[in-house]
C-alpha cells in the first residue's frame, strides 16, 4: 500500500455518517465529566491546592527504566529523606491528590467496563466510544506526575483489550485496520485521539497492511498535536513503550525489514524524533510550571481564564475549570483559580516555612526531575538496535543526540541526558567516540556539573577492559586499543579546555572534574607515576588559567594570593592529593613535581590542617614502612601544620646531629641523670611560662585529638631495621619535630615516640641474640632456637670474625645507648606535661623493664627512679591515680632480676614506703600484699627471700585488721580484705620452697573469714558489697577442693609458682585453670579444714 493511498480518506461516505454518534457523543460525554470535575472544584474550594503533590522516582517511572538508572541509586536515600519531610508538611495537598486519582480511578473503572462489556457484544462504535471518555481522563491537571502515572498506567492496561479487540477483525468489528485508523481520527478530543491513534496504529503495522515506517513517520508527527508537557510526555512514552514492546521497529534481519516495511535508519529517525520531542517537552516543563506559578499569583482569589498554548485555540474557564481548544490538532488549557496556591503560601508560611514560593518552585522542579526515565527511555531503545554498529553510532546517532543535547541549554537536562547516553551505549561504542563525547561537554552550560559526566564516561571506559569472561588474547587486544587511544590525555585536553573557557565554572567543580580523571587513570595503569602528575599539573594550570581577573577570584572562591576558599573545594582537592599517598609509596607520590604546585592552591593556614591530615591517612594506608630519611623529611615539612602551629619556630636539622654527651658505658647513667639541671630548665620552664603552642588551658576537642593520634599512628610506621643509623636519625627527626610541637600535642604523640624507640632497642637486642647463637649454637635446641637458627640459614651470611665481631658489639652499645637516651627524654617530657603525670609513670616503668631485660642495670635504675619521683612529685594529690601507679611500679618492679642488690633494696623500700602512705586502708592492705612479690621473684632463685614474703603478708593481715575496727569501713570491704589477704597467703603456701606461709596460717584466716560471714550474713548480707566478697571467697574454697582432688601429678620438679608468673591486680582464685597444683600443694590443701 502507497503513502497516498495509506493517507485517504474513507471511500464510503455513509460508514463516516455511521460512525459520527462515536465523536460527538464522546465529546459531550468529557463535557459533561468536565462540568462535574468544575462544579466539584467550586465545592471543595476551600481545600483545593492547585498543582500540588509529591512523586516518588520509584513509582514515576518504573516500568520507563533508562540505560543509565544505575546512577541515581547514590542520591536516592537523600532525595526520598527530604522529600518525605515535605510531605510531612504538606500533607494536606497530598490528601486531596489522593481525592482526585481516586476519582479519576473510578470514571477509568466505569468506562473500561462499559468498554470491554462492548468488546464483548462486538460493538464497535459503543467500544471505541467509552475508550475515548476513559482517556479523557488523563486530560487532567490536577495531579502531580506521581498520581499521573498512578493513572496513566491504568488507562494503558485497559487499552491493551481494546489493542486485542482491534486484531481479531473477521472474529469481532469486521473492519481493516486502515478503516480503524482513519476512524478514530474522528475522536472529539485531542488527547484520547492521540492515545487511540497510537494503539490502532500498532495494529495497523502488525496486520501489515501499512508500512512501519509510514505509520511510526506519521505517529510520531500526529504526537506534536499535544504540546502540555506532562500529557506530551506520557504520551510519547506510551508510543515509544507500545512500538518497542510488540517489536514494530524495523531492524537488520527482522521481518519488517525483509518485508519491506523499512530499515534501521527509520527506525533510528522515529526514535530520534520521539526522543528530540520528548527533551523539548521536558525542558518546557521549567518554563510552564513558571508560567503557571506567575498566574497563580497574579489571579489570586478570583476566577481564571484560559489560555491557548502555541499552536491552539484559546479555550475558557471558570474557577478550575480547563479549556481545550483544536487549532492545529493541538492542545490548550486554562489557566484556572489561583485561590489554591494562595491557600498553600497561609499553609506555608503558618509551619514556619520562610519563603513559600522558593518550596512551590522547588516542588514543581522535583516533579520535573521524576519525570527524567521518561526520555532516557528512548536512548535505551536505540541501543537495542541490532544495525546501530560503531559506524552508524558515531555518524548518524552520537551526532544528532549531542546536538540535542547542547541545544537545550537546561541545567538539569545536559547532565542527565550525558550521563543516560553513557550508560546506554556500549563501551566499546564510547572508545571510539570518547574525543566527540567530551567536546559536546565542552559545549555545555557551565553551571552544568559536568565531574558526573566526565566520571560516568569513565566508568563505562573502564568497563572495556574489566569486562568479565574474555580471555587472554581479548584483554591484550583491548588493552592495546585503549592504550593507543590514550583516553587519559583525551581527558586531561577536554578538562583543560573546559577550564579555560567556562569562566563561570565553580572551584569546586574543577577540582571534582580532575579527581574523577585520577580515578580514571589509577584504576587503569595502577603504576604509572606520570599519569597521576599530568593530573595534578592539570589541576594547577586549570587555576592559573582562571586567576586572571578580580572577578574570577570572586567566582573561584579564591583570595588574592590564589589560596581557594571555597571549603567543599578545599575537601575535594585534599582528597585528590591523598590519592597518590595511598596508592604509591611515600617517596614517590611526595617527589611529584607537580604536587606542591597543587598544594599551593590551599592557605596552609585554614585549609593546611586538612591537606596534612590526608597526607597522614594516606601514608597510614600504605603497606610500606617509612625508611628513607629524605622521604620523612620532606613528609614532615609538609604536615608541619599537625605538628607544630604557624606561630612555632620551625626545628633546626643541626640539632639532630648533636653529639651525645655519653662517652661509654660507666657515664651513661650520668648523661642521663641530670635531674638538677633538668629541674631548673624544663620544669621551670613549665611552671612559669605558657606552653609554646600558646593555648595554655585549651580543652582538646575530639578532632584535634584523633588527628593527633593519627600522627601517633604515623611514628610507628618509621621502620628501618636493616640500616641502624638510619633508623636512628629518623628517631632523632621524629623527636626534635615532635619537640617542637607543644604540650597539647605531646600528650598525645610522645608516648608513641616512646615506645617506638623501645622497638627499635628491641631489635638491637635480638640481633645481638642471634649473633651469640651463630657463634655459639646450642647442642640442644628448643622450638625458639630452632626457629632462629632457621632465620640464620635463610640469612646466609658468613661467621663474624673475633674483630668484625667487637666492631659489632661497639656499634651496638653505641646505638643502643642513644636509642635510649631518645627514650629517656621522651618519657621525662611526657611526665612533665600537666595531666600526664600517671601515662608518665608508665612509660617509665616500661622503659625500666626493658633496660633490665638488657642487662643494663644502670639505665634501669635511673628509668625507675624517674618513675618514682613521678609518683612522689605528680600523683601525691590523687589517691587512686596513687594506688594505680603503685600497682603497676610494682609489678615492673617484680619481673626485674638484673638490678643490682642495692639498687633493687632501694626501690623496694620506695614500694613499702609508697603503700604505707596511701590513704585509704583498702588500698593500703592490697599494696603491702602486692609488695609480697618483690621478695619472690618466679625468674631468678637470688631474689627468693621467705622471711620478707612474711612481713609483707602480715602487714597487710594488720592493716586488715585495722579496718575491721574502723569506722569508715563498711563490714563488707572488711570481708573482701580479708579474702584478699587469704588468696595472697595461698599463692605463696603452693610454692614449696617458701616457708613463709604454713598451714595453721592460712588455717587460721579460713576460720575467721568463715566466723565472720556466720556472724553477719543475717545483717550484713544484703548490702553489695558484702555479697561479692562472700562470692570472692566461695571461689577460693572451690579452688581448694578441686586442687585437694588432684594426686600424683608433678610439674617437672617445680612448683606452680615457679612455672607461671601471675599478674599482681588478676584473680588469683584461677590458679588451677592455668597451671595446674603440684602433688606437695595437693597434700598441703588436703590438711586444711574447709
Amino acid at each position: 500500500m502507497d503513502s497516498s493511498s495509506f493517507m485517504g480518506a474513507l471511500s464510503a461516505t455513509n460508514s463516516a455518517a455511521e460512525y459520527y454518534y462515536f465523536a460527538s457523543g464522546n465529546n459531550n460525554n468529557n463535557n459533561n465529566n468536565n462540568n462535574s470535575s468544575s462544579a466539584q472544584a467550586a465545592t471543595n474550594e476551600n481545600k483545593s491546592l492547585r498543582g500540588g503533590g509529591r512523586a516518588d522516582d520509584g513509582e514515576a517511572g518504573e516500568n520507563h527504566r533508562a540505560g543509565g538508572n544505575e546512577i541515581q541509586e547514590e542520591n536516592l536515600y537523600a532525595a526520598r529523606k527530604t522529600r518525605e519531610e515535605e510531605e510531612e508538611r504538606l500533607s494536606p495537598e497530598n490528601r486531596e491528590q489522593n481525592v482526585w486519582l481516586e476519582d479519576a480511578l473510578s470514571v477509568v473503572k466505569k468506562h473500561a467496563f462499559h468498554m470491554k462489556r462492548a468488546i464483548e457484544e462486538n460493538n464497535l462504535r459503543d467500544s471505541l466510544k467509552n475508550a475515548s471518555a476513559m482517556l479523557g481522563e488523563l486530560r487532567t491537571r490536577q495531579l502531580s506526575p506521581k498520581r499521573y502515572y498512578d493513572l496513566w498506567h491504568n488507562i494503558a492496561f485497559e487499552l491493551e483489550f481494546l489493542r486485542e479487540f482491534f486484531v481479531n477483525k473477521e472474529e469481532k468489528h469486521g473492519r481493516s485496520a486502515m478503516e480503524l485508523y482513519e476512524l478514530v481520527q474522528h475522536a472529539g478530543n485531542v488527547l484520547p485521539r492521540l492515545y487511540l491513534l497510537v494503539c490502532v496504529g500498532c495494529v495497523y503495522v502488525e496486520s501489515r497492511e501499512g508500512k512501519a515506517k509510514d505509520v511510526l513517520r506519521d505517529l510520531v508527527e500526529m504526537a506534536k498535536g499535544c504540546q502540555h508537557p506532562v500529557h506530551g510526555l506520557f504520551l510519547r512514552a506510551y508510543l515509544a513503550q507500545t512500538v518497542k514492546g510488540r517489536g514494530l521497529l524495523p531492524d537488520t534481519g527482522n521481518e519488517l525489514e525483509k518485508s519491506g516495511g523499512g530499515t534501521v535508519e527509520d527506525s533510528i529517525e522515529f526514535t530520534l524524533s520521539n526522543f528530540t520531542e520528548m527533551n523539548k517537552l521536558w525542558v518546557r516543563m521549567e518554563r510552564f510550571n513558571r508560567q503557571q506559578q506567575q498566574q497563580q499569583q497574579q489571579s489570586g482569589s478570583g476566577g481564571g481564564s484560559g489560555t491557548a498554548t502555541p499552536g491552539g485555540a484559546a479555550g475558557g474557564g471558570t474557577g478550575g475549570g480547563e479549556g481545550e481548544g483544536h487549532g492545529n490538532n493541538s492542545e490548550a488549557y486554562g489557566s484556572g483559580s489561583g485561590h489554591g496556591y494562595e491557600q498553600h503560601q497561609q499553609f506555608a508560611t503558618s509551619r514556619g516555612i520562610i519563603d513559600s514560593t522558593q518550596l512551590e518552585r522547588d516542588r514543581r522542579e522535583k516533579e520535573r526531575l521524576e519525570l527524567r526515565d521518561i526520555v532516557g527511555k528512548n536512548l535505551t531503545v536505540l541501543s537495542q538496535l541490532e544495525g546501530v554498529d560503531i559506524e552508524t553510532y558515531s555518524e548518524n546517532v552520537l551526532p544528532r543526540v549531542l546536538e540535542q543535547i547542547v541545544n537545550c541549554r537546561d541545567d538539569v537536562a545536559q547532565p542527565y541526558l550525558m550521563i543516560a547516553l553513557a550508560q546506554a551505549f556500549p563501551s566499546e561504542y564510547h572508545l571510539a567516540t570518547c574525543d566527540d563525547f567530551l567536546s559536546a561537554v565542552c559545549s555545555l552550560k557551565p553551571t552544568v556539573q559536568m565531574s558526573a559526566i566526565f566520571t560516568s564516561l569513565s566508568e563505562r571506559l573502564s568497563l572495556y577492559l574489566d569486562e568479565p569472561d574474555l580471555s587472554e588474547e581479548e584483554k591484550t587486544t583491548r588493552r592495546a586499543e585503549f592504550d593507543e587511544k590514550n583516553c587519559v590525555k583525551i581527558f586531561l585536553n577536554r578538562a583543560q579546555e573546559i577550564a579555560n573557557e567556562n569562566r563561570e565554572m565553580s572551584a569546586l567543580e574543577i577540582v571534582q572534574i580532575y579527581s574523577s580523571i585520577a580515578d580514571f587513570a589509577l584504576r587503569q595503569y595502577p603504576n604509572d607515576v606520570n599519569k597521576m602528575n599530568e593530573v595534578l599539573l592539570g589541576v594547577a594550570k586549570a587555576f592559573d588559567a582562571h586567576n586572571v581577573t578580580s572577578e574570577d577570584e570572586t567566582r573561584l572562591s579564591m583570595s588574592p594570593q590564589r589560596y581557594i576558599r571555597d571549603q567543599r573545594a578545599v575537601s575535594a582537592l585534599v582528597k585528590l592529593l591523598a590519592i597518590p599517598l595511598e596508592t604509591f609509596t611515600v617517596d614517590v607520590a611526595l617527589s611529584l613535581h607537580a604536587f606542591p604546585k597543587a598544594l599551593k592552591l590551599l592557605n596552609p593556614e585554614t585549609a593546611g590542617r586538612d591537606c596534612a591530615l590526608a597526607i597522614v591517612r594516606g601514608v597510614l594506608k600504605s603497606e610500606k614502612p617509612l625508611s628513607d630519611v629524605k622521604t620523612v623529611e620532606t613528609l614532615f615539612k609538609f604536615i608541619a601544620p599537625l605538628l607544630r602551629d604557624s606561630d612555632n619556630k620551625s626545628y633546626e636539622m643541626t640539632d639532630l646531629n648533636t653529639e651525645s654527651p655519653m662517652k661509654g658505658s660507666g657515664d651513661l647513667l650520668d648523661a642521663l641523670s641530670l635531674r638538677e639541671e633538668r629541674r631548673g630548665k624544663t620544669r621551670g620552664n613549665i611552671n612559669n611560662k605558657k606552653s609554646s603552642d600558646g593555648d595554655e588551658g585549651h580543652e582538646e576537642t575530639a578532632q584535634f585529638a584523633e588527628e593527633q593520634m593519627d600522627v601517633a599512628k604515623l611514628l610507628h610506621k618509621i621502620h628501618c631495621p636493616n640500616d641502624w643509623d638510619s633508623q636512628l636519625h629518623l628517631l632523632k627527626l621524629a623527636k626534635v619535630t615532635l619537640f617542637s610541637g607543644g604540650e597539647k600535642r605531646m600528650r598525645f604523640t610522645l608516648p608513641a615516640l616512646c615506645y617506638s624507640s623501645m622497638r627499635f632497642a628491641k631489635e638491637l637486642l635480638s640481633e645481638r641474640e642471634l649473633e651469640e647463637r651463630k657463634q655459639h649454637p646450642p647442642a640442644k635446641m628448643n622450638d625458639e632456637d630452632a626457629a632462629a637458627a632457621g632465620k640464620l640459614m635463610e640469612e646466609d651470611k658468613p661467621k663474624r670474625t673475633l674483630e668484625e665481631l667487637e666492631i659489632f658489639e661497639k656499634h651496638l652499645q653505641t646505638t643502643l645507648k642513644k636509642t635510649l637516651q631518645i627514650t629517656h627524654q621522651s618519657a621525662e617530657r611526657f611526665s612533665e606535661i600537666p595531666g600526664c603525670a600517671e601515662r608518665g609513670l608508665v612509660a617509665w616503668s616500661e622503659a625500666g623493664m626493658f633496660a633490665d631485660s638488657a642487662k643494663l642495670s644502670d639505665i634501669s635504675y635511673e628509668f625507675f627512679e624517674r618513675a618514682f619521683e613521678t609518683f612522689d612529685e605528680k600523683l601525691s594529690s590523687d589517691s587512686r591515680a596513687q594506688n594505680r601507679g603503685l600497682t603497676y611500679l610494682i609489678g615492673a618492679l617484680q619481673t626485674c632480676v638484673h638490678l643490682e642488690e642495692e639498687n633493687r633494696d632501694a626501690l623496694v623500700h620506695h614500694c613499702a614506703t609508697f603503700a604505707n602512705r596511701l590513704l585509704r586502708r583498702a588500698d593500703q592492705c592490697a599494696a603491702a600484699a602486692n609488695c609480697a612479690h618483690l621478695f619472690w621473684s618466679l625468674k631468678s632463685t637470688a631474689i627468693r627471700d621467705s622471711e620478707g614474703v612474711k612481713k609483707c603478708l602480715n602487714k597487710a593481715l594488720k592493716i586488715a585488721n585495722q579496718a575491721a575496727r574502723a569506722l569508715g569501713v563498711s563490714p563488707g570491704e572488711s570481708l573482701g580484705l580479708y579474702a584478699h589477704v587469704l588468696n595472697k597467703h595461698l599463692y605463696f603456701f603452693e610454692i614449696e620452697t617458701c616457708k613463709a606461709v604454713d598451714v595453721e596460717t592460712v588455717q587460721h584466716l579460713l576460720d575467721a573469714i568463715r566466723e565472720m560471714i556466720q556472724s553477719g550474713s543475717s545483717e550484713h548480707g544484703g548490702t553489695a558489697a558484702w555479697r561479692d566478697a562472700e562470692a570472692y571467697f566461695g571461689k577460693i574454697k572451690l579452688d581448694i577442693k578441686n586442687k585437694r582432688k588432684i594426686q600424683n601429678e608433678t610439674t617437672g620438679g617445680s612448683s606452680v609458682g615457679e612455672n607461671a608468673e601471675r599478674s599482681i591486680g588478676g584473680d588469683e582464685s584461677s590458679r588451677s585453670s592455668s597451671s595446674g597444683s603440684s602433688q606437695f600443694a595437693s597434700e598441703r590443701y588436703r590438711r586444711l579444714n574447709l
